[in-house]
């Protein structure tokens, strides 16, 4: 079970990885990819970043499969008591269902 101390933890230390990712390449022209994005529309997000990059588009090709098909609710016996502990913090879009 993981507990809310842990998961505060583990949220501030990606968010660490992404600011200091921000500061490095600040001034670079970037491109936000979000994985949500690319599973809900692999074809548009590749348009995207094949034009923000400059390439030729072709369309994406994987053999990787999502690893767990499963609701996050039911992956974490204690969805709901962490649902809770953060509904109302800069996390709380992390239990969007």
């Amino acid at each position: 079970m993981t507990s809310p101390p842990q998961l505060l933890r583990k949220f501030a230390q990606t968010r660490a990885w992404e600011q200091a990712g921000d500061v490095r390449f600040a001034a670079q022209p970037r491109l936000s990819v979000h994985y949500e994005d690319l599973v809900a529309d692999p074809d548009a997000s590749f348009r995207r970043l094949t034009t923000f990059l400059g390439v030729d588009y072709l369309p994406p090709r994987t053999r990787l499969r999502k690893q767990n098909e499963a609701p996050l609710r039911s992956l974490l016996a204690n969805y709901d008591a962490l649902e809770a502990q953060f509904a109302d913090t800069e996390w709380a879009t992390f239990f969007d269902e």
